[in-house]
């Protein structure tokens, strides 16, 4: 059997040149650990798993260099650990008759080889779990780190903590695994360690080892070796655990801690011209992430460079079948196209694991050999989920809309419109930079045969269109992200009370709202809503708009759904696949409609602009009047005046003032005595 390559080796090779559309949504889906036990299962009595030796040489290659081999056995000399002639290590005796009891006897053998082969930057900790909702918070063992490019502190911590967990170790009174808890134990290493690209985990009974490794593409696990009887092999997995190359750990070494007592954060990003220069990591954490353990699991960073400021390094696991997203950033650098985000440099740092080295069973099993890719980006605005103004989500709108129309001429769908892909650009941009569309994870272009292959549901379920909902096979248009982009703002005026608020919970949102926000693929009970809403017919979900957004956001939704309500049922048939030779031929009108739905936008804008700059008008207003009465300048208008009510009474400090009125008043009643008298 062929040598698994290992997953720290840097292997550049390009993406595969295949313009066709991105894998279905089912490829990203998190394996449920009932399946994945059917998968160990079935690969144990096939025998389908990995020589332990020939997995131990390619997880850990440093145990086998330099002088390692004369350590191993210098340990077994100078330490009275294994008993020779009963050939089994001496702590594992006939005391073992618990899990703790089996657990306290690993702490003391990982402890006696951190000792001898001193060790420093490694510990292993006995973590006493206690069962919480059915899964156990952690492993009964966990082998920690401290300092170097791979942990923020420099002192190991008190308790448990998966920021600082190297492995989960869980011992076993039997041989009966519970993978379930394995999974829970890598996925939280890998949520909690945002640098993390994979995760070791050994399981241990009293008579039997086996070293598993979870990467983005699967889990893929040793033989069931008798670490009694190969005691040699039992300890160079432990000491290939405690190893202090943190990248055969699976640690990334472009993104590390670096300094003493306050350490902060460096990525080594790749920018223009094929230089690497060392940035500051913005909170030190990642801005954004997904923690599934399986599929692309984004990640974005926000850096600050030296010389070009603050940029956003997106980091993910690329299906190495389909084009990535660097081939599609490349075009529209190609074209400087608005509203649209630009790509500063990409990185292609080798694949997870090389599964095509696998036997064809787990190739049926559906495993993904995925390749780690990194794309620097021009840092923009907020995304449409902390929105600021209601002109600010109609700029971004229109402007987004506009670029997604230039895309299309360019052969590109996005494909996944939603609130978090739509952001705000930079301050005081110009027209057609006040919106950017981001994230072509899931485009695909549109000019090619493989176009019209439906191939499943792709993008976000409460906001994909009607038909993408229903699973019809039909292909995929500018219609669909169109539908997306009014189901999305629709959305946004029905959970949000205002600008600077989170989106309502779903409990919380207007009815029709909650079952628009509950639709998921493949089930048809909200795609009637859905049709509604895009024909204009769901008059309730309309009234459901927030009192903040006003009668212009209502008439929009109403007007951008009429335009889409134009030849619905004609896009909602099944495909004869015989008028077009690509998805971008089935429609050749959309310049008509992309114009009319952007002049639905313009007329909205406008509304709400003459709207904003009459409210500056009446708080300019409000705001002179009440400084000059603050001023004590000029006196109240006529009008305000009460003629029913008696003489106020002058101010007191002014006597001045009071005497002339008195004098005043007193002048007026002789003049109107003596014109009495006269006549």
């Amino acid at each position: 059997m062929s040598t698994i390559p290992s997953p720290a080796t840097e292997n550049c090779r390009p993406l595969l040149d295949m313009r066709s559309q991105a894998p279905p949504d089912r490829m990203f889906s998190y394996v449920s650990s009932k399946r994945t036990k059917t998968i160990f299962e079935e690969a144990k009595k096939a025998g389908l798993y990995y020589n332990a030796e020939e997995f131990l040489d390619s997880a850990f290659p440093q145990v086998q260099r330099d002088n390692w081999p004369s350590r191993i056995d210098a340990f077994f000399e100078d330490t009275e650990l294994y008993d020779w002639d009963l050939f089994r290590w001496r702590p594992f005796g006939t005391s073992v008759e618990t899990v703790d009891d089996l657990s306290h006897q690993v702490l003391l053998l990982i402890e006696s080889l951190t000792a001898y082969f001193d060790i420093g930057r490694r510990k292993v900790l006995y973590t006493k779990p206690n069962t919480l909702r059915g899964m156990k918070p952690c492993s009964n063992l966990m082998i920690v780190g401290k300092g170097g490019n791979a942990f923020e502190k420099t002192t190991f911590p008190v308790a448990p903590d998966y920021r600082y967990c190297i492995a989960p170790i869980e011992t076993l009174y039997d041989a009966d695994l519970d993978l379930s808890q394995l999974e829970w134990y890598a996925t939280n290493c890998l949520a909690a360690q945002s640098h993390r690209r994979f995760v070791y985990s050994l399981a241990i009974s009293r008579d039997c080892a086996h070293l598993f490794l979870y990467t983005r593409s699967g889990c893929i696990h040793s033989s069931e070796f008798d670490y009694h009887n190969r005691p040699d092999l039992f300890v160079r997995f432990i000491l290939g655990l405690l190893s202090e190359d943190e990248t055969d750990l699976g640690y990334d070494p472009t993104i590390c801690w670096t300094g003493e007592g306050d350490r902060k954060r460096i990525a080594n990003i790749m920018l223009e011209g094929g230089n690497v220069e060392s940035c500051d990591v913005h909170l030190n954490e990642p801005v954004w992430g997904v923690s599934r353990i399986y599929g692309p699991s984004t990640r974005c960073w926000v850096v600050k460079a030296p010389r070009k400021g603050y940029l956003v390094v997106k980091e993910f696991w690329q299906d190495k079948r389909f084009p990535g997203e660097i081939e599609f950033y490349k075009a529209i650098n190609d074209k400087k196209l608005p509203g649209v985000a630009r790509m500063i440099s990409y990185e292609i740092r080798g694949r997870a694991f090389d599964l095509e080295c696998l036997r064809p069973f787990y190739k049926k099993l559906e495993h993904i050999d995925r390749i780690w890719l990194r794309i620097t980006l021009e840092q923009y605005g907020p995304d449409m989920e902390l929105w600021t103004s209601k002109l600010q989500v109609l700029y971004v709108w229109y402007d987004c809309i506009r670029g997604h129309r230039y895309l299309w001429s360019e052969n590109i769908l996005h494909r996944d419109i939603k609130l978090s892909n739509l952001v705000a650009g930079r301050p005081e941009a110009p027209e057609g930079y006040r919106g950017i569309l981001i994230d072509f994870e899931s485009a695909m272009w549109v000019n090619t045969p493989e176009s019209l292959r439906f191939g499943g549901p792709v993008g976000t379920a409460p906001v994909a269109s009607a038909k993408v909902t229903q699973g019809m096979e039909f292909p995929y248009t500018f219609y669909d992200d169109l539908e997306a982009f009014l189901l999305t703002l629709a959305l946004l005026c029905t959970c949000y009370i205002g600008p600077g608020t989170r989106m309502l919970p779903v409990g919380q949102c207007p009815p029709t709202a909650q079952r628009l926000l509950r639709t998921e693929f493949g089930k048809g009970h909200n795609v009637i809503l859905k049709k509604d809403i895009i024909k204009a017919k769901a008059q309730e979900f309309t009234c459901e708009v927030q009192g903040y957004f006003g009668e212009a956001f209502k008439q929009l939704l109403q007007d951008l759904a009429e335009v889409l309500s134009n030849g619905f049922e004609d896009r909602t048939k099944p495909y004869d696949g015989k008028t077009a030779k690509c998805a971008k031929e089935i429609f050749p009108h959309s310049g008509e409609v992309y114009d009319r739905f952007l002049a639905c936008l313009r007329t909205a804008i406008e509304t709400v602009e003459k709207e904003e700059k009459e409210a500056e008008k009446k708080a300019k207003q409000r705001e002179n009047a009440s400084k000059a009465v603050t001023k004590g300048e000029g006196t109240a208008p006529l009008k305000s005046i009460d003629l029913n009510a008696g003489p106020t009474s002058p101010k007191r400090g002014n006597k001045r003032n009071a005497s002339a009125l008195d004098s005043t008043s007193s002048g007026e009643q002789s003049r109107s005595c003596s014109r009495t008298k006269t006549k």
